[in-house]
């Protein structure tokens, strides 16, 4: 009986075959990672968008009840640091719990059983602990990936790396990546502020919306009907991510009021750009040379006056920019200028 010789036929791929396929493979991916960090970039500037829409709503609400006019950029009471406007919108924005309140504290060195943030005690305080310490959403814009030195996930870390966290020094305070604004930038020394584009004269003192100056009370902030170059052409909230602490300039934090800044750089000779300069520049700048700055590609988004969200590209012109910070030097500018 002749036996047939059977040739096995070998099933699977040789080690070419794999390598062709893994290449393949790794081409796709690289093809599709560009886009798939575009589409998340995407899902995160839109979550920021609606960031600064909540902040707009709540902002369209305080100024309702409060006879048209903006909530101050700072609100001081007696001897205690500075409150931000941002403190004031937590009651339109479904942050009641963390609202700030008038009652009485019998024992401020005692941690609070409540959130609610006490206007009679100092904002490092241990009543106020709880309060400062919680990150509120709508203040955080979700593609911040480059912090400053004294910020981690959101919050000051322990400033004097001794392990512990000391509510006295604000460490632990939560953070804000919008900074409310004061206007083009202007100081009381002619020679460091912004001539006007026509070259009629300087920018004027508190020519913004959320003003660096220390109000004593709710109803001491812009009127709306002062806001004279129109709202859709007057920056309220700009994006500042990013920012944490330098030295004692508390800049920010969501409580602290020295998140209300002028636009632009103090000296004219600065040649750091308004929107999206080096970290350096956007985070050591004290509240009174402030730029627009985000970790978008290309450019920063604004919250104007109207309740309306644009991007600025970080090419937009000084001009521009500086047009949109005031509300009342007859440019009459837009956003998409």
């Amino acid at each position: 009986m002749k036996i047939d010789n059977i040739r096995s036929v070998r099933s699977g791929m040789s080690l070419v075959e794999l390598l062709v396929t893994v290449a393949i493979i790794a081409v796709l991916i690289g093809l599709l990672l560009p886009t798939v960090q575009q589409v998340r970039e995407s899902a995160r500037r839109m979550s920021c968008t609606n960031n600064l829409k909540q902040i707009g709503l709540g902002m369209a609400s305080f100024t309702n009840i409060r006879k048209e006019r903006f909530p101050p950029g700072q609100f001081k009471k007696s001897n205690y640091p500075t409150i931000s406007w941002s403190a004031f919108l937590l009651d339109f924005m479904e942050q009641s719990e963390i609202s700030p309140t008038w009652a009485h504290v019998e024992d401020a060195t005692q941690p609070a059983t409540t959130t609610k943030l006490f206007l009679t005690q100092r904002l490092n305080t241990p009543v106020n602990q709880k309060a400062t310490a919680t990150k509120i959403p709508s203040y955080l814009c979700p593609s911040v990936s480059r912090e400053h030195e004294s910020r981690e996930n959101d919050r000051i870390i322990d400033l004097n790396a001794d392990g512990l966290l000391d509510p006295t020094d604000c460490e632990g305070f939560a953070c804000i990546d919008y900074g409310g604004n004061a206007g083009a930038n202007w100081s009381y020394a002619a020679w460091s502020r912004y001539r006007l584009p026509d070259g009629t004269g300087m920018y004027p003192e508190k020519n913004g919306i959320l003003l660096n100056d220390s109000g004593r009370g709710l109803s001491a902030g812009v009127p709306m009907r002062s806001i004279t170059d129109g709202l859709s052409k007057t920056v309220a909230v700009f994006e500042l991510t990013g920012r944490g602490v330098v030295g004692s300039d508390r800049r920010g934090l969501w409580a602290s009021g020295l998140n209300a800044c002028a636009i632009g750089p103090r000296a004219k000779t600065s040649d750091a750009p308004i929107v999206n300069p080096t970290t350096e520049y956007a985070w050591n700048h004290n509240h009174y040379e402030s730029p627009l700055f985000s970790d978008h590609p290309g450019g920063a988004q604004v919250l104007l006056c109207d309740g309306s969200v644009h991007f600025l590209s970080e090419h937009t012109a000084e001009a521009i920019v500086l047009a949109l910070a005031s509300r009342n030097c007859g440019e009459f500018v837009s956003p998409g200028a």
